[in-house]
This record gives C-alpha cells, sequence and structure tokens, in this order.
C-alpha cells in the first residue's frame, strides 16, 4: 500500500525534474552548485562549533569526574573523622568513670586516714610511766605505736598513688577533650568543603547536561543539515544526468532527422491520414530501440518504439482520437489505445499512472499517462505503436522531420 502511493510522488517528483530541466536547465544547473556550495558552508560551520561544543561536553565531564572524586574524599575523610571521634568520646567516657573509681578510692582512703589521725590525736602520746602503773604490757604498747607508723605510711603512699593515677586520668581527660575538639573542627571544616564540592558539583552537573543538550540539539541540526546535502547533491547528479540524456536524445534524433517537440494541438481536428511528417513523440526521452530492430528476446522484432524516459515523464496523445483502451494487458502492462479513425491507432504501453479512461476524447498534446516500467522492461520509458487496419508501421516515417 506504501509503495503504492509512493509511485505518484515519484512520478511528480520525476516529472517536475524533467521540466526543470527543459525549461531553465542552466539556471538550475547554475544555482543548484551554489546552494550546494553554500549548504557545505554551513555545515562545515557547524561541525566546528560541534566539535567545540564536544570538546567543552568533554571537558565538563572531566570536572564533574573530579568534583565526583573529590566529595567522595570528602566523605570518606569525614567518616573516618566520625570513627575516630566516637573513638575518643568512648575513650573520654572510659576515662571519665576511671576518674570516678579513683576519686571515691581517693574519698573514701582520706576518710579512713582522718579517722587515724583523729583517734592518734585524741589519744595523744603515750607516756611510758603510765602504762607501768596503769600495768599496761610495754611491749604491747610499743607493737600498736610500730603498727600505727606502718598503717599511717601505708595510707600515705596509697593515697599518693591514687592521687598520681588521678592526675594522668586528669591529663588523659584534658588530651582528648583537646583531640575531640580539633577532630570537630576539623569535622565542620570537612562538612564546609563537602558543602561546597556538593555545590559545585550541581552547578557542573547543570553545565554539562545544557552542553549535552546543546550536542544533542547540534548533532540532530547537523544530521538534518548532511541530509539536505546529500539529497541537493542527488538531486543535481539527477540534473546533470537528465541534461546529459537531454543532449543526447537532442543529438540522436537530429541523427535520425526527428524534430524535437510535442504533439502541437494545433493539428487537432485534421484527419489522421494528413499527419504524416507533422507528428511529434508522445513522451520527451531518449529514443533506444526502433521500429524493425531486433528484440534480445530471440530472434523478434520491434514492432514499435522505446523512448527511455525517466519515471513519471508525461505522456502525451499525437493527435486526437478516442481511447479506446484504458487498463493492464499482460506484457504490456498499463496500456492505452487510442483510435484515430480511418483504421489508425495508437498504442502507449509500459506506463505507471492512466490518466485516461475508456471513452474518453483526446486532442494532440493531452496528457494521458506517466513513463514507468509496468510491462516488465527493467529500464523506464514508453513503448509506443502506431498502427493501420491493425497492422503496425514504422512511427518514425510520421514524425515531423528536420
Amino acid at each position: 500500500m506504501n509503495a503504492a502511493r509512493a509511485h505518484p510522488r515519484a512520478g511528480r517528483l520525476g516529472v517536475l525534474a524533467v521540466w526543470l530541466c527543459l525549461l531553465a536547465p542552466g539556471a538550475l544547473a547554475a544555482n543548484a552548485p551554489q546552494q550546494l556550495h553554500t549548504l557545505r558552508l554551513h555545515i562545515e560551520a557547524l561541525q566546528k562549533t560541534y566539535r567545540q561544543t564536544q570538546s567543552r561536553h568533554a571537558q565538563a565531564m572531566d570536572a564533574l569526574h573530579r568534583s565526583e572524586q573529590a566529595i567522595s574524599r570528602i566523605t570518606q575523610h569525614l567518616r573516618a573523622l566520625t570513627l575516630r571521634t566516637q573513638a575518643t568520646q568512648a575513650s573520654l567516657a572510659a576515662t571519665a568513670q576511671a576518674e570516678a573509681r579513683l576519686r571515691t578510692r581517693i574519698a573514701r582512703n582520706q576518710a579512713l586516714l582522718s579517722r587515724l589521725l583523729y583517734q592518734e590525736y585524741t589519744q595523744g602520746r603515750r607516756d611510758p610511766l603510765l602504762d607501768i602503773l596503769n600495768q599496761r604490757n610495754p611491749n604491747q604498747a610499743e607493737r600498736e605505736a610500730v603498727y600505727q607508723q606502718y598503717l599511717a605510711r601505708a595510707w600515705d603512699s596509697t593515697i599518693g598513688t591514687l592521687s598520681q593515677e588521678l592526675a594522668r586520668a586528669q591529663a588523659l581527660e584534658r588530651e582528648t577533650q583537646a583531640q575531640n575538639r580539633q577532630l570537630t573542627r576539623l569535622a565542620a571544616t570537612q562538612a564546609a568543603e563537602q558543602a561546597r564540592l556538593a555545590l559545585e558539583e550541581r552547578t557542573r552537573r547543570r553545565s554539562a547536561a545544557a552542553l549535552g543538550r546543546k550536542l544533542g540539539s547540534e548533532h540532530q541540526e547537523l544530521s538534518h543539515l548532511q541530509a539536505n546535502e546529500r539529497r541537493l547533491t542527488q538531486l543535481i547528479e539527477r540534473l546533470r544526468t537528465l541534461q546529459r540524456e537531454r543532449r543526447l536524445a537532442a543529438r540522436r534524433r537530429r541523427a535520425a532527422g526527428i524534430a524535437a517537440g510535442l504533439p502541437n494541438p494545433a493539428l487537432a481536428g485534421l484527419r489522421f491520414a494528413r499527419l504524416k511528417g507533422r507528428l511529434h513523440l508522445p513522451v520527451v526521452g531518449e529514443l533506444t530501440h526502433r521500429f524493425g530492430s531486433p528484440r534480445g528476446d530471440g530472434g523478434t522484432t520491434w514492432q514499435g518504439l522505446f523512448i527511455s524516459a525517466p519515471a513519471g515523464t508525461p505522456v502525451h496523445a499525437i493527435a486526437s482520437g478516442e481511447v479506446v483502451f484504458a487498463s493492464r494487458l499482460r506484457g504490456f502492462g498499463n496500456l492505452i489505445i487510442i483510435d484515430h479513425g480511418s483504421g489508425y491507432m495508437s498504442l502507449y504501453a509500459d506506463n505507471e499512472s492512466l490518466y485516461k479512461r475508456t471513452g474518453e476524447r483526446v486532442r494532440p498534446g493531452d496528457t494521458i499517462a506517466a513513463v514507468g516500467n509496468s510491462g516488465g522492461i527493467p529500464e523506464t520509458g514508453l513503448y509506443f505503436e502506431l498502427r493501420y487496419e491493425s497492422k503496425p508501421f514504422d512511427p518514425l516515417r510520421w514524425m515531423v522531420r528536420k
């Protein structure tokens, strides 16, 4: 279905190209290369801009990658600082508990020592004479005195040791607190740096995204321009090909003595028998096969003319008459037959499209079909016959001669 719809468009484009070549080939051939040159200059400028945008986008992506790496490193440092802070806080808590236990032991021993000192003070220094008068055992009294001295020295040593431990615990607490404050300041600095890098990363990400969108837009525009360039180049090549074919066909017509041109509407109303030597070929193209020349399919000869032309080229009625057949016929494709009266008929085969229906009257020059290759011939063109009393004869003998 899509292919069927595409044929008329292809035909119209082919017709337009042919008529442009016929009407103003020089102007079109001169203008199209200039347009192609301008388009290529635009493409080169856009390619340069595209490469610059690619470079900027790559630089932005590199900067974004560096920002992401810096943020990752800061995050790792912050995590390590958090772990160290947690360990320091745990050490502070343990130090505080040890200090509390030491203070409790020191306070308890100080209380015991105070009671001993108070007891010794209240009892005072013993007088040996009173101990004798009171019948107190002197050895026992001496042992008690020595014991009290040992005990006092032991308590004094214990309290000194506890005091030293307390001093060390306090020093450790101060050092831990100082370290904790340093970690807190470092963590705050690292957090501020992380926030700065995060803001920078968001800015770079937006910049990279904008450059990416610009890159996509420029790539799309570049692709569009390159497609335009290809189409324009193809058009120029087609125009040049058509010009070459037109010049070649003109040379062959001159060599054959056939005048260029299309059927003349002024011939309308004349009897067909009076048109010999006044007719023009029904389509503009290259005469590639003549009446009576051998065909390549096994010894047969051409019963008419084959005029090579691009698909969609208009086919014109050579003279007035009535369409007696307009349909598909095996071996001839889309075929139109016009009865010109007095036993004369013209046949137009291999058409892509038929524009007239059976029973319609036509005049010389009327467009009746569009060139194609519906009859199975590999090249596009029109197969044309003239017949009298159903017998084919050479159409070139009826054409205008130069």
